[in-house]
C-alpha cells in the first residue's frame, strides 16, 4: 500500500513532475566503499546538491577523481568544484 504524496511532509520533501519527493545522493570510492550519503528535497538539480553531498563524507579524505554521469555535466558545477579542491 502506497501513501499518498499529499502525506509527504517535511525540510526534505520537495516538488517533482510526479508529485512530492526525496532525493537520496550517495558516492563511493572505485572499491564501492560509501564516501557520502546525504538525503534532501527533490526539488533541486543533482548540480546544485554535489557540494552539500560531499561535505557528508564519512571518510577523511576524498577520492582524487570525482566521476559523475552527464547529470553532473556543469561547467559552474566544475569550476567550483576544481576551486575548492574536490
Amino acid at each position: 500500500m502506497a501513501l499518498s504524496p499529499l502525506l509527504k511532509k517535511g525540510d526534505e520533501v520537495g516538488a517533482t513532475k510526479r508529485g512530492k519527493g526525496t532525493k537520496i545522493m550517495a558516492t563511493a570510492d572505485h572499491n564501492g566503499l560509501l564516501v557520502a550519503l546525504w538525503a534532501t528535497s527533490a526539488t533541486p538539480h543533482e548540480t546544485q546538491l554535489v557540494e552539500e553531498l560531499l561535505l557528508q563524507k564519512s571518510m577523511s579524505t576524498l577520492p582524487k577523481k570525482l566521476i559523475g554521469d552527464r547529470a553532473y555535466d556543469s561547467d559552474p558545477l566544475d569550476f567550483t568544484l576544481a576551486k575548492q579542491a574536490y
